[in-house]
């Protein structure tokens, strides 16, 4: 419908890491806004975070559906990724490919903010460079995991000094960074690695 009528301005509100979110669903969404881009109107996006907010069913329900990354309530807010719903833990990485290249060059231009688990995630970066992550992420795809797979391997590089919810923040940041800024590629598109 979007697309048979011209605007100015098109602006999206987008909503990610909610109960059911997959590679897959993050991918596809990321595509189809890329499709705007090619419009002559301005087009701009806001991506926010699925928030388990106190007193709502969502919140009642967590345990269930995934893993807050912190119950501190300074970070109870969808600018802040702190909540990970086990559809996208669980959801494959086959056929995805990361290009350490692109994302490298991304992230001169635009910063990751890690905000719950700071502290954590710079470790982290010391030891997986924006190459080695791209480099395990195409690994345990390439073994058809899951993105739990990719989590433990990083845990396991990391010599497990630190907790998983860094991690969950670290990978789930990553890859949404990555395949918001064109550095995923799915098998069908032929992606250069």
């Amino acid at each position: 419908m979007l697309s048979e009528k011209e605007f100015e301005m098109i602006e999206f509100l987008i909503m990610c890491f909610y109960d059911g979110e997959t590679m897959k669903t993050l991918f596809e969404t990321y595509e189809s806004l890329k499709k705007y881009k090619k419009k002559k109107s301005l087009f701009i996006y806001s991506r926010y975070f699925a928030t388990p907010f106190l007193g709502t069913k969502f919140n009642e329900n967590l345990c269930e559906k995934g893993v807050i990354l912190s119950n501190n309530l300074e970070y109870k807010h969808a600018i802040f990724l702190n909540f990970i719903p086990y559809s996208f833990l669980n959801s494959s990485l086959e056929n995805f490919r990361v290009n350490g290249k692109t994302l490298s060059i991304q992230l001169l231009f635009s910063q990751i903010d890690y905000v719950i688990h700071k502290n954590e995630v710079a470790t982290l970066l010391d030891k997986i460079n924006t190459e080695k992550f791209a480099k395990i992420f195409n690994e345990v795809a390439e073994n058809r995991g899951i993105i739990q797979d990719l989590c433990d391997r990083i845990l396991c590089i990391n010599n497990y000094t630190c907790c998983l919810e860094s991690i969950y923040e670290y990978v789930g940041r990553m890859i949404e960074f990555a395949v918001a800024k064109g550095a995923i590629k799915y098998k069908n598109e032929n992606p250069i690695l």
